[in-house]
Order: C-alpha cells, then sequence, then structure tokens
C-alpha cells in the first residue's frame, strides 16, 4: 500500500474543527449548523441496529476520535462500564475530561500504537466517522490495525465510510474514501470479516455516485446539493436558518426511514461491523 500525498494538515485542521462544547453544530457538515440535529439521530439509530445481539449489557468501550463526544454519552447512557477514548484535538480531549473526569481519555494519533497502549482490550471498539478523514493510505492502514488490536475476545469493531465500488475516491483534501475491499484486505490479516453492514443514510448526508446503487446515487446527490444550498443560504440568519432546516428534514426524514428499512446498501455513509474469526494476526506491508 502506497502512502498518500497530501497537502491537508490533520493536526491544524481538527485543531480549529473540533470546539469541545458538544454542540451537534460542530459535528457532521459545520457549514449545516442547526440541520445537524436532525441527522444525527440517525447516526444513533444505526448504531444501535449494527452493534443489535452482538455486544453484552454494560460492555466496555473504546471510541477512536471521540470529537464532541455524541458516542461517549451513547455509550454512557446505555450503562456501558468502562468507556475510553483518544481524539486528535487538544480541545476535545480536555473538554472531554472535564464533562467526563472518570474516563479514561487522551490525546493522541489513532495511527501511533504508543498513544494506544495501556487501554486493554475491550467488548467494543468504535471509529465512526474518523477513518476517512486519515487521508494517507499508510496511516489510515496503521490505524486500522491499531483499533484492532484493541478488540477483545467475542469484541466487535465498527466504524463507518461510504464505499466506492473500486479503489479509492478523495472528493475533498480532509476526506478519503475507501472501498470496502480496502477495508476486507486489511481486517483478513488481522483475523476480523465484516458481519454486518448498516445503512446510515441516503438522502440526509453527501451521496456518492461510485458506490452500491449508483443510479440512486445520482438522484440523491441532486435533492442534496439542492435543499442544502437553500439550508446554507439562511446560515446568517439564525431564525431563518432552524426554520428551513428543520422544514428541509421534515421533507426528507419519512423518505429516508423508508429507503433505510428497504435497502441493505447505499450510495451513502454505511456502518460495518467487524469480528475476529481467528486468533492469526499478520502487520500488513503497507510501507
Amino acid at each position: 500500500m502506497t502512502t498518500t500525498a497530501s497537502a491537508f494538515q490533520p493536526r491544524e485542521y481538527w485543531s480549529n474543527r473540533v470546539t469541545g462544547d458538544g454542540s451537534l453544530a460542530n459535528v457532521g457538515h459545520v457549514a449545516l449548523g442547526y440541520y445537524n440535529r436532525f441527522t444525527y439521530p440517525l447516526r444513533l439509530e444505526a448504531l444501535s441496529r449494527a452493534v443489535a445481539g452482538l455486544v453484552p449489557a454494560g460492555c466496555s468501550v473504546f471510541d477512536g476520535g471521540f470529537g464532541e463526544g455524541v458516542y461517549l454519552n451513547y455509550w454512557l447512557r446505555r450503562g456501558s462500564t468502562v468507556v475510553s477514548g483518544v481524539d486528535f484535538s487538544p480541545r476535545a480531549v480536555t473538554s472531554a475530561r472535564e464533562r467526563h473526569p472518570g474516563l479514561n481519555l487522551r490525546r493522541g494519533d489513532l495511527s501511533s500504537l504508543r498513544d494506544l497502549a495501556g487501554f486493554g482490550r475491550l467488548d467494543v471498539v468504535t471509529a465512526i466517522d474518523v477513518l476517512y478523514h486519515v487521508v494517507d493510505d499508510a496511516a489510515w492502514a496503521a490505524a486500522l490495525v491499531n483499533l484492532l488490536s484493541l478488540v477483545g475476545e467475542g469484541g466487535v469493531f465498527v466504524a463507518s465510510d461510504k464505499f466506492p465500488l473500486e479503489g479509492t475516491w478523495q472528493p475533498m483534501p480532509h476526506v478519503r474514501r475507501r472501498s470496502l475491499e480496502m477495508w476486507r484486505c486489511i481486517l483478513a490479516t488481522q483475523g476480523f470479516e465484516i458481519v454486518r453492514r448498516v445503512p446510515v443514510f441516503v438522502l440526509m448526508d453527501d451521496p456518492i455516485t461510485c458506490g452500491s446503487h449508483p443510479w440512486l446515487g445520482q438522484v440523491a446527490r441532486v435533492q442534496w446539493k439542492g435543499l442544502m444550498k437553500l439550508v446554507r443560504m439562511a446560515a446568517g440568519t439564525p431564525w431563518l436558518h432552524r426554520g428551513i432546516a428543520a422544514a428541509v428534514a421534515a421533507v426528507q426524514l419519512p423518505v429516508e426511514r423508508l429507503l433505510l428499512r428497504l435497502l441493505a446498501e447505499t450510495p451513502n455513509l454505511e456502518l460495518v461491523v467487524a469480528r475476529r474469526v481467528t486468533g492469526e494476526t499478520a502487520r500488513p506491508d503497507w510501507t
């Protein structure tokens, strides 16, 4: 696997991007502000579907790239006995520690095995809306292998991406999509296989047109670009922005929920769940 050349500077980007105040306006699509409040419940519902029947009550969790802490709160509400994590943003870590002083939360780089030392093995290890922001292919592979090393016996790994049918697709400097085959290759070297795919969105996030159901991706992208333009145009007037965001979401949600019930794969964001199937692991050669 070759290293990806990029002018993207993740340390600077994430230090500025994550405020640590827990606001949903800071996650998802920042430019859409209030609209994110209507999409994050769908993300959490998808996570519940993804782990249903696979993790025990009171499971131990490691959240890779916890950001504003949305998923930390999710696991705490579920009664998880151990919730820990690493994030790249100093502000995210400082704020999360203030809100959750009893949790083991550290600043670190997921591609550095040293930064993940001491967390032990856990029932659930997640990297939701995180690894596609690691645009260097070697660093992405390293981060994935490092996270898998934290999964305990019988545990699961959960991650998200929008999967192009082949290879990689990088629509912007800080986002690089990888095919499901690329994911399977790394997972297999570590003795894991994908046991579940769970669609998160069809309409209510930026679709891709080079993945599953490309014709649906084309249609979904047209509606996304048109409706989100309305939401962004009103951003300068808070009351109008909130009203338009709520109206757009009200139009999309019934169709979105119907499509999520009907589709096993989507041209948009999905969660993948992997479990260990062998005890043998091998660090891949990505240099």
